[in-house]
Formats: C-alpha cells, sequence, structure tokens
C-alpha cells in the first residue's frame, strides 16, 4: 500500500482533487511529470504508460472497482466493451485520448461521466444499456469524429442528462435510443457543432420532461428528429437554435411540445408529424 498522495491533475481545487483521488486510493507513485508533481498511473498526463496503466485497469475491473474519476486513457480503450458494471461508476473528468468502445456494455448502478472528454475517433456507446437511478453525461466533451449511442437504452430510474455536453466531431448518432425514467431526460444547453446530428427514431419516454432547452445544432449539413417518438408529459425546445443545414421532424410524434423563441434558420420539415397535447410551437 502506498502513503503518497496523487496530485491527480494541473488546476484542480483541493477539495475535487481529494475527490477525484478517490480513484487511485492505495496506488503507489508511478512517476513526476514536466511540472514536477507526484503522480499514479491512472492520473499520469504524460506519455509512454501504455503497458502500466493497462494492468492497472484490468485490477480495478476484476477487483469490479469502477472509480475512475480524473483517469487519463492513453490510446485506444477497449477493454469496457460487452462489460457489465454493477455497482456505482465514475469517470468524472476522466480523459480518453484514443478510440473508446462502451459498445453492449450495461451499467446497473449510477453512472457518473460529468465533464468527461473525449478525443478519439470514435467514441462508441452502440447497444450499451444505462438502469441505474441516473445517468450523467453533463458538461461531457465528444471531439471525435464519430459519437454513436445508436440504440443505446437509457433505461434509468429517475433520470438522463446531457445538459452542456458538447459534440464537435463530424457525426453524433443517437438513433434508435431509448430515453426513459420517472423524471426527465435533458438535453438542455447541450451544443452540436459537427456535420450530422441523429435522431432517428429515438424515443424520448421519460414521464415527466423531455428537454433541449437553448440547446445549439450547428450541424453543417443536418440534424434529424424523423420519426421520433416523444411522449414525456412536457417537450420543450424553447430557445433552441437550428442554425446549421437542414432541420427535419418528418413523421415524428410531440407530446406537449413548445418551441417558444426557437430559431430555424434554414427552416425545418414537420411533414407528417403529429402533435398530441402541444401547449405552444411558436
Amino acid at each position: 500500500m502506498s502513503d503518497f498522495d496523487c496530485y491527480v491533475r494541473e488546476g484542480l481545487d483541493e477539495e475535487k482533487r481529494v475527490w477525484w483521488r478517490e480513484a487511485c486510493k492505495g496506488r503507489d507513485f508511478f512517476r513526476e511529470h514536466h511540472d514536477g508533481r507526484p503522480y499514479c498511473v491512472l492520473h499520469f498526463p504524460g506519455d509512454n504508460k501504455e503497458y502500466e496503466f493497462r494492468k492497472a485497469l484490468r485490477e480495478k475491473l476484476d477487483q469490479k472497482d469502477y472509480n475512475f474519476s480524473g483517469t487519463v486513457f492513453p490510446g485506444e480503450t477497449r477493454e469496457f466493451e460487452g462489460h457489465t458494471f454493477d455497482a456505482v461508476v465514475r469517470f468524472e473528468g476522466s480523459i480518453f485520448r484514443g478510440d473508446v468502445r462502451f459498445v453492449k456494455s450495461e451499467f446497473r448502478g449510477n453512472t457518473e461521466f460529468a465533464g468527461a472528454e473525449f478525443y478519439g475517433e470514435y467514441t462508441n456507446f452502440a447497444g450499451a444499456k444505462f438502469c441505474g437511478l441516473w445517468a450523467s453525461f453533463s458538461r461531457t466533451k465528444f471531439s471525435g469524429e464519430w459519437t454513436d449511442f445508436t440504440e443505446t437504452k437509457f433505461h434509468t430510474k429517475e433520470h438522463t442528462t446531457f445538459r452542456g455536453a458538447e459534440f464537435s466531431g463530424d457525426v453524433q448518432v443517437f438513433d434508435r435510443t431509448e430515453f426513459a425514467g420517472k423524471e426527465y431526460t435533458t438535453f438542455g444547453g447541450a451544443k452540436f457543432r459537427g456535420k450530422r446530428a441523429g435522431f432517428l427514431e429515438v424515443k424520448f419516454h421519460a414521464k415527466k420532461s423531455t428537454s433541449f432547452v437553448a440547446a445549439e445544432f450547428r450541424s453543417g449539413e443536418w440534424q434529424s428528429f424523423s420519426k421520433a417518438d416523444v411522449s414525456s408529459e412536457e417537450t420543450d425546445f424553447s430557445r433552441a437554435m437550428f442554425n446549421g443545414g437542414r432541420t427535419r421532424f418528418d413523421d415524428a410524434t410531440l407530446t406537449n411540445a413548445t418551441f417558444e423563441n426557437t430559431t430555424f434558420q434554414r427552416g425545418a420539415d414537420f411533414t407528417g408529424g403529429k402533435f398530441k397535447g402541444t401547449r405552444g410551437t411558436r
């Protein structure tokens, strides 16, 4: 066991540093960075740690220790593909420098990706399932070329949040994704700035609300909610800005929806759309 204090990351306040340090509790000193600070292998921000890091990662998974707060993942990460996380999962502030695959992973506990950063070309959550009380991707940054949540099931018991998330790669896909829960789903303040943002045949079934309040879509080619099914008690696109390419809501079903002060720079296609109990569509 080690008694050294990992520095974790430059720029953290001390409270967060102590909180994220729980991810490497008991781990040995790995290396100093150019700042002269001591780091464990999980939080070390430099290169040349691949072998030691993968060994530590396997150890944590074997121990069902899913606290990766502030961890810097070098290279491609495939260890999570198909994995069942049967406890609380914490990737708060984690940095993924390469491609990462959570394909068909199952998250049975509360799941925290708030403030995580994805820089690989391909971030893949296709077919994953979230079934804890909540899942949070608040303020998460997806900077890779392709972010894929195709057929992901957010069957959380309470809520799912992408509040303030930023998608800046070429393609963001939520096709046939399902959102449930007795509270809400929110993309409030989220920013989509790639070429295409797809929510084709998505199902927003959170009981109380589905929100894209003040979300920004600047997708160069199109953003699509074609055949979306939104059954929440309240559907809110107020102050959302669709300033990219074509915007499609064709054949979508929207319940109690409002588009008050919403901007469609190039218009929007609602052909075949169904509005149920609509509060307002300004």
